[in-house]
C-alpha cells in the first residue's frame, strides 16, 4: 500500500499539536490538583467526562486540519482496509499478554480482581476511549507520520514520537511528586524508558497494516487487564 507523503507544513503542525497538548495536559493535571487540595474526591465519572471532553478537543482539531489539506481519516489509521488482520494481531498479543501477565502475577501470589463492575465499566470506557483510541490516533496515526514531513528518517521520527509520547504522560505521573525535575527523573526514568519502547512497538503493529485496531487492543487491555487484576492505574 503506498503510504501517503507529508511536506514541512504537516511536520511544523505535529510539533505545534504536540506543544498544545502537553501544555493541555498541564493544565488538566492541575485542575485534578487543585479539587484535590480542597479535600474533594475526584470520581471515576468526572475523570471520564473531562478527559473525554480533552481529547475530543484534540480530535476535532486533527478533523480540521485533515480537512484544511485534504488528507483522509485513513491516514491516521482509521479506517476499513486491512481492519480483520489487525484485529487478529491485536487480538492475538493481547492474549498472549494477559496469560503472560497472570503466570507471573499468580506466582507472586498479588492478583487482586477488581469487584465494584460499575467502576471496572467506567475504567474500561477510559481505557478504551480516552487512553487507547485517543492515544493511537493522535501519537501513532498523526504525529508519528506527520513529522515524517521535517524528518525523512523513520527511525528518527519513531524515536522522537517515543519521547514525547513518554513526557506526555509526565503531567499524570508528576501531580503529586513533590521534588525537582532531576529528582523526578531519577525516580521514574525507568517509567518513561518503557514507555519509550511501548510506543516502539505500538508503532510498529500500527505500521503492519496502518491500522489502529491492532496497538489499540493491545494499548487497551495492557492498561485494564494491569488495574482489573492487581490494581495498577
Amino acid at each position: 500500500m503506498e503510504k501517503p507523503k507529508y511536506d514541512w507544513i504537516d511536520g511544523v503542525f505535529s510539533l505545534f499539536f504536540i506543544c498544545l497538548m502537553f501544555f493541555g495536559y498541564v493544565l488538566l493535571m492541575n485542575l485534578y490538583f487543585d479539587i484535590g487540595r480542597y479535600g474533594r474526591d475526584i470520581s471515576d465519572s468526572f475523570l471520564l467526562v473531562s478527559q473525554l471532553g480533552f481529547g475530543g478537543f484534540f480530535l476535532l482539531l486533527i478533523a480540521v486540519f485533515l480537512k484544511i489539506r485534504k488528507q483522509k481519516w485513513s491516514s491516521v489509521g482509521l479506517t476499513s482496509k486491512n481492519e480483520k488482520k489487525s484485529l487478529r494481531l491485536g487480538l492475538f498479543y493481547s492474549v498472549v499478554f494477559i496469560i503472560v501477565f497472570l503466570i507471573i502475577h499468580w506466582i507472586k501470589g498479588d492478583i487482586s480482581i477488581q469487584s465494584d463492575w460499575q467502576k471496572s465499566l467506567n475504567k474500561a470506557l477510559y481505557f478504551l476511549i480516552v487512553v487507547a483510541f485517543f492515544e493511537e490516533v493522535t501519537f501513532r496515526g498523526f504525529i508519528n507520520s506527520r513529522l515524517k514531513g521535517l524528518i525523512k528518517n523513520q527511525t528518527i521520527t519513531i524515536i522522537l514520537t517515543a519521547l514525547f509520547f513518554s513526557l506526555m504522560h509526565m503531567p499524570f505521573k508528576s501531580m503529586s511528586f513533590e521534588g525537582d525535575v532531576m529528582q523526578y527523573f531519577a525516580i521514574n526514568g525507568t517509567y518513561h524508558i518503557i514507555l519509550c519502547f511501548v510506543h516502539v512497538i505500538f508503532q510498529h503493529f500500527f505500521d503492519q497494516h496502518n491500522n489502529i485496531l491492532a496497538p489499540g487492543i493491545m494499548h487497551f487491555s495492557f492498561d485494564f487487564f494491569q488495574w482489573f487484576l492487581i490494581g495498577i492505574e
